[in-house]
């Protein structure tokens, strides 16, 4: 019972991710994100997969401060980069469960960079680049939610850069 909710929190986590790819601004990705970023977490520690845990809170925080960024000028310091990439390293050495620790860590890593980014299309390439990363990672520790989420999560982000970021670059290339 509890592995069928554990499971099934991670497919609601899925489903908000999924939205945040499909969003045509930076504003709306995030706030998906954030959202599936929390369910995630729980679905992880329901789990016992402790780092992919903490990198969560660390990227539930990093979400909000990034949401910000646009209109607060204490959320325009890069230093807020190094302070969730910080956050992170230190979460997983505290939480470290072997090997595939590395995996959650990196790909939540080059995510805090890619999400910096004021630039949609650059978000989406991060997101694709990292989903086999965290497929290796959901695999191992059996989060069948998660490894269903990476291969939906790839198709749905190719998509957003087929309707949002192929048709600019066209239209780019026109005038």
């Amino acid at each position: 019972m509890v592995l069928d909710l554990t499971q099934a929190i991670g497919f609601v986590a899925t489903i908000c991710v999924l939205l945040s790819f499909q969003q045509k601004t930076r504003a709306r990705i995030l706030i998906w994100l954030l959202l599936g970023q929390i369910l995630f977490a729980a679905h992880f520690g329901l789990l016992g997969a402790f780092t992919a845990v903490v990198t969560n809170v660390v990227a539930i925080a990093r979400g909000a401060v990034y949401y910000c960024k646009p209109t607060q000028a204490w959320a325009k310091s890069k230093l807020w980069l190094y302070v969730f990439i910080g956050l992170m390293a230190v979460g997983g050495f505290l939480t470290w469960e072997g090997w595939y620790s590395v995996l959650v860590l990196g790909a939540m890593m080059i995510e805090t960079i890619g999400l910096w980014s004021d630039k949609p299309r650059t978000i989406r390439w991060v997101m694709l680049l990292i989903r086999p990363i965290y497929f290796t990672y959901s695999l191992v520790v059996g989060s069948y939610a998660g490894m269903t989420a990476d291969v939906i999560f790839s198709i749905s982000i190719i998509i957003g850069m087929i309707r949002f970021d192929r048709t600019k670059a066209s239209a780019n290339q026109l005038k």
